[in-house]
């Protein structure tokens, strides 16, 4: 019997890069934001970011 994994259900990396699924992706997330806005859950005014700081790894001898 095989156990399905969160793994299993995600879409591979080259189907992530078609346009196909990129344009379905924009609507789904545009229609959340949308309905997040409806109930008032975002409003737009403040914007908050979260990030990682990464050391850079890159030559200007290899341009």
């Amino acid at each position: 019997m095989h156990v399905v994994t969160i793994e299993d259900l995600m879409p591979q990396e080259h189907f992530l890069r078609k346009p196909s699924f990129r344009k379905v992706f924009r609507r789904l997330f545009e229609e959340v934001v949308g309905q997040c806005i409806e109930k008032g859950l975002v409003s737009g005014r403040v914007v908050g970011t979260d990030s990682a700081h990464v050391r850079a790894n890159a030559s200007r001898a290899s341009e």
